[in-house]
């Protein structure tokens, strides 16, 4: 799509900014001594080049990176300079700036990051948000909506005279160079301020006072932000505790994970699920809520086992669970129907509730699992997907389940009677217990995503268009998904 076009489209809509950080012992200090890779450089490159493949005029993108920093550093590497300083071999160096340039070409194309090498650090981010500096190099002040994501590595600090608790923890964000304005670091507690390298970082409580100014000079302006941070663990705890901000039109998300795969894996999915609804006329319809789900959908298509396991460890079918069941041409137990049927009930991303219902119904009702006295007819047995003897009573278990992949599906056992089943906790305080399927798989979900969710709830902005929120103001022209395909299936950096 090009740039006249695209100001049809967005006109004074939303504006994008994308930071990409990493810590000052990986990338701050002598060239010689920084880390072969980056921890955010490509995939920033990443998600501008799908922004700008969908139309997103580049004055309406502000990038924050190391971008030809990190690649000058890897050209001196692959020259041989740093052979004897560090014993890395040119050619590493070599092949990872053909990874990065190649995955930020786009970028590099259109005059490299609007801010890179000792401006990437926090002082600056938090000018660019708030509209401090040159015209086309920070967020504006007109847009009808702020949508920022920053990639980093996150650490944290305890606050003085506190206990032990998320809510109770200063987590902030490592930049490689330090601030250069001290006065960002006036709403910071002195134990905070005492740490070794505190220029170094973003911390929670400067990110909260900025958004409390964004809101105050623009209350009616959406501000919607992904701090995609791996490292320390950290949440939205310090968001939640500011009654303030319960009315603002915000939508804050944040990754709570300790590894940088799944951070970079969010990433992806975060921006492949906007982008589509940046393609034309498929915000329509559509709210933050919905952006939300779809980014979780499109990152549990890649780890479905994890959730599946997830959900096995919570909740079990009690008696069943520790039966051996037979196929013809398989050994005992090769077949586990309880991880069969959830897999008809979790087909992709998001788990089917319509469909974990129906299991649960069909386990409870006897639907699932048929009884069969006597060591059962030959026909009754054929008739299931696997069956279990109970050798105490001579009778049969017959799973009525099947082994064909597709829907939810428990056939006919012949004379056979109905045996229910119960879902139950198998582990800590609430063993024994029966569960409720939906919410057990709604924590394992929750438990995979790994993702803390702060919204102005008072403001409604969960449920508004997202048409409206991204300042789409026609739909005409057209472009292609292959950019976002190839994205998602993007090797990892």
């Amino acid at each position: 799509m090009n740039d006249a076009l695209a100001k049809h489209r967005f006109g004074s809509g939303c504006h994008f900014l994308l930071v990409g950080s990493d810590d000052a012992a990986s990338q701050g200090g002598p060239a010689e001594h920084r880390a072969l890779q980056h921890a955010s450089v490509a995939a920033v490159g990443d998600a501008y080049m799908l922004l700008r493949s969908v139309g997103v005029p580049r004055h309406r993108i502000t990038t924050v990176v190391q971008l030809r920093d990190h690649l000058n550093v890897l050209e001196r590497g692959a020259s041989g300079e740093f052979r004897s300083a560090n014993g890395l071999a040119p050619a590493s160096y070599a092949a990872e700036y053909a990874t990065v340039k190649g995955r930020c070409q786009c970028l590099l194309d259109e005059g490299g990051a609007h801010w890179d090498g000792r401006y990437v650090n926090a002082s600056q981010v938090l000018a660019v948000l708030a509209g401090d500096g040159p015209s086309g190099r920070v967020v504006p002040h007109d847009g009808s909506c702020v949508n920022f994501a920053i990639y980093a590595k996150r650490g944290m600090h305890p606050l003085h005279g506190h206990l032990v608790g998320d809510a109770c923890n200063q987590w902030f964000i490592h930049f490689p160079y330090p601030s250069e304005d001290p006065g960002t670091y006036d709403s910071i507690e002195s134990s905070c301020l005492s740490m070794e390298s505190a220029n170094y970082y973003l911390h929670t409580a400067q990110i909260q006072r900025l958004l409390g100014q964004l809101f105050h000079v623009r209350s009616e302006r959406p501000v919607v932000g992904l701090l995609n941070c791996h490292g320390a663990r950290g949440n939205l705890a310090f968001m939640k505790e500011e009654t303030a901000m319960q009315c603002t039109p915000l939508f804050l998300v944040a990754s709570c994970w300790a590894d940088s795969s799944l951070a970079n894996e969010l990433w992806k999915a975060w921006f492949a699920a906007l982008v589509q609804c940046l393609n034309p006329g498929e915000a329509s319809g559509k709210t933050l809520q919905m952006l939300q789900d779809e980014a979780e959908n499109i990152f549990l298509e890649t780890h479905r086992d994890e959730l599946l396991h997830n959900i096995i460890a919570l909740a079990r079918p009690a008696d069943i669970w520790a039966l051996d069941f037979f196929v013809p041409g398989l050994h005992a137990g090769a077949v586990d129907p309880w991880y069969r049927d959830l897999e008809r009930a979790v087909p992709q991303g998001q788990p089917d509730i319509d469909r974990l219902q129906e299991l649960q119904r069909a386990y409870e009702t006897g639907t699932a699992f048929r009884l069969v006295k006597g060591g059962g007819s030959h026909a009754a047995i054929k008739a299931g997907g696997a069956w279990a003897q109970l050798v105490e009573s001579g009778r049969c278990i017959v799973w009525a389940g099947s082994h064909e992949a597709g829907e939810l599906f428990f056939g006919d056992v012949p004379e056979s009677l109905p045996y229910p089943v119960r879902l139950e906790a198998w582990q800590g305080p609430k063993s024994g217990s029966t569960v409720d399927l939906t919410s057990v798989a709604a924590s394992a979900t929750g438990q995979v995503v790994g993702l803390d969710i702060f919204c102005g709830e008072g403001s409604g902005v969960r449920d508004w268009p997202l048409d409206q929120v991204l300042g789409l103001i026609c739909r005409s022209g057209s472009t292609s998904y292959a950019a976002v395909s190839a994205f998602k299936q993007d090797g990892d950096e």
